[in-house]
Order: C-alpha cells, then structure tokens, then sequence
C-alpha cells in the first residue's frame, strides 16, 4: 500500500513540474515574432496592405522583411480594431532579402486588424518583392 501511495504522490509531483515547464516555455517566447502576412508589391500600384487575422494585440514592436527586391517604404499606417490609425511616416529601405529595424508601435489592448503600406513604385519595373511584416511583445 505504501508504494502505491509513494508512486502517486511521485505521479502528482512529476505533472506538476511538467505543468510549470510549460508555462515557464510559454512565458520565455512571450518576445518571439509573430507574422501578420505578406503583400506581393509590383510596380501595377505605390499602396499595398495586409489583413491580420486573429487576435492581435498588446504588441509593442514592428518588423519588416523584404524578399527578392529591394523597397523603399515612405509611410506606413497601422489601424487598430476600434477605428484607430496609427501612422508611422519615415521613409524606411529596406535591402533584398533582408529585414526592417524594430519600430515602436501603440499596441496596447487593440488589436492590429490591417496594416497598409505606400512605397516607390519605379522601383519594381522589372521585378517584384515579397514584403512581410512582424509584430513582437
């Protein structure tokens, strides 16, 4: 009887480190990246955006990655769930295939529902790049 009893306490101690790995994990990629989508950019237009799915809020960085081609981005606009546009206006190149600096964005409690994006469009005569964008904690 005793080690029926020694072997579930054991049990019971074991879950409960397992449970808290778990959490401990979760918590330790509360800073990972996390894509929102992608826009195919071509010379056709100067605007894209992309639609976010999902619950996305209290995110306080933006990222940007760029495939295939390089792109000059001049205005960026942000819009919340509620209606709210966040707009970050500063040309930003980014090189092929190559990544964005972090930007500060005002996450809060909203959710991103679209970011939408105006670039140089003579840029693309003969191409077209794949442009991501990330948000993190």
């Amino acid at each position: 009887m005793k080690t029926k009893s020694l072997l579930v306490v054991c049990y019971f101690f074991m879950s409960a480190v397992s449970v808290q790995n778990i959490i401990s994990h979760i918590s330790d990629n509360a800073g990972a990246w996390v894509d929102l989508g992608t826009a195919t950019v071509t010379k056709a237009t100067d605007h894209e955006g992309v639609a976010v799915k999902g619950d996305v809020q209290n995110f306080r960085k933006l990222k940007i990655t760029v495939r295939n081609m390089p792109i000059t981005i001049s205005r960026i606009e942000i819009t919340y769930d509620q209606g709210d546009i966040q707009h970050l206006d500063m040309p930003v190149t980014i090189a092929k295939n190559g990544e964005s600096e972090m930007m500060d964005i005002e996450g809060s409690d909203r959710n991103i529902k679209r970011i939408d994006f105006w670039y140089n469009a003579q840029d693309f005569a003969r191409g077209k790049a794949i442009v991501n964008f990330f948000v993190r904690k």
